[in-house]
């Protein structure tokens, strides 16, 4: 069986995270990091994460299929 280790790194600051596109999939990636970073604090880590969200796209009728964080009244607007 394989081991996996976490760098020392990870367990002594918060993790920084870096989400690039909050379409489909980012706006997934999204809903799900607070539970993640609650988790880490329940767990005892130091800072939880430090997440960063980027995305240059102006939203269109189809992102608001796909994502989760935009209705048809984002249309035009930025994400």
């Amino acid at each position: 069986m394989e081991t996996h280790h976490i760098h020392p790194e990870l367990l002594e600051r918060p993790v920084r995270v870096l989400v690039v596109g909050c379409g489909g999939t980012g706006s997934a990636v999204v809903a799900g990091l607070p539970y993640l970073h609650q988790s880490l604090v329940a767990r005892g880590h130091p800072g939880g994460l430090h997440v960063t969200v980027m995305d240059g796209d102006t939203i269109s009728p189809t992102n608001c299929v796909a994502s989760l964080l935009q209705d048809p009244r984002s249309v035009s607007t930025r994400e």
